[in-house]
């Protein structure tokens, strides 16, 4: 029978950067050698799951530029084998091939994006909310009124946080355009900020179908869709969401989904307002949207 340090030496041993599950699993009295055995397997636990995650990230990221890949593909081979091919067929084929490198274009900067929010946040400099939300619905006022769809704002003045100006200011905007891209022509959205216990909130409320109770939990997860409200005809990388929620807890943050299916949706960003104790705890965060008290103290 091994010695706890040969047991532990025999692990490690064994351990490669593609294997991570092996585990000490040291028996024994709760001693100084045990409490390192165990440190120890806690952390291959979390490099193993770190790993298979970024398999999975990769796997996606692959089977998303394979599609528009293969859309390219398979219209300019039909168009190059067809002899009697006419100018409209090569523009119809062009406009097909177009649209797809867009899609892998949005795809390609999702990804960069993500993989600057990885990297430790070096950005830390008062942000005004406000003004950062004003903005966001400027640049998306053109794309509203595209689509027949009203973009209203509600914002408090003075709204101030501390972190990546630009790196809020995408969180916002991605939120922004998933509204205006699955609410129905002729609907509103609403883009929304505020302050409530010691929380800066921006809230974008829109009229789209709505997400299901059993899918909310992973809308912002990576490359996920539902079938209905997040199909890929709709031309998303599948990553804005996953990106909202990296800015914001890479900010301390949360944000929150409130939806029910065909009574629209609405996105809350909760952020630490400045002026606190950097080296305090959080304020509670209230459990309830801001816009559902905004609503009750207007009708009352």
């Amino acid at each position: 029978m091994l010695s706890p340090i040969g047991r532990i030496r025999e692990v490690a041993d064994h351990i490669q950067a593609t294997d991570l599950s092996r585990r000490i699993a040291l028996q024994g009295p709760e001693d100084e050698l045990k409490n390192l055995a165990d440190t120890f397997d806690r952390m291959l636990e979390r490099l193993d799951d770190a790993f298979d995650a970024q398999r999975q990230f990769i796997a996606d990221a692959s089977h998303e530029l394979r599609n528009p890949l293969a859309v390219m593909r398979t219209n300019v081979d039909v168009v190059l084998r067809d002899p009697a091919a006419t100018a409209a067929d090569l523009r119809s084929a062009a406009v097909v091939v177009q649209r797809a490198t867009q899609r892998m274009g949005r795809l390609v900067d999702d990804l960069l994006a993500l993989a600057r929010l990885e990297a430790p946040r070096a950005r830390s400099e008062p942000v005004d909310v406000s003004t950062l939300t004003k903005e966001v619905a400027d640049d998306f006022d053109a794309m509203g009124r595209d689509r027949s769809i009203a973009l209203d704002i509600d914002v408090a003045r003075g709204l101030e946080v501390t972190g990546d100006r630009d790196a809020l200011k995408r969180a916002v905007a991605n939120l922004v355009e998933n509204a205006l891209v699955y609410s129905p022509e002729g609907s509103r959205v609403t883009l929304s900020a505020g302050l409530a216990g010691g929380w800066c909130w921006v809230a974008v409320e829109d009229s789209g179908p709505g997400i299901a109770p059993e899918d909310q939990s992973r809308v912002f997860d990576r490359f996920w869709r539902a079938d209905k409200s997040r199909s890929r005809s709709r031309g998303g990388s599948g990553l804005g969401l996953a990106i909202v929620r990296q800015v914001v807890e890479s900010h301390a943050g949360v944000v929150r989904l409130f939806s029910e299916p065909g009574a629209g949706s609405t996105f809350v960003v909760w952020l630490p307002a400045a002026g606190r104790d950097p080296e305090g705890p959080l304020p509670a965060l209230p459990a309830a949207s801001p816009l559902d008290r905004r609503a009750a103290t207007t009708s009352a």
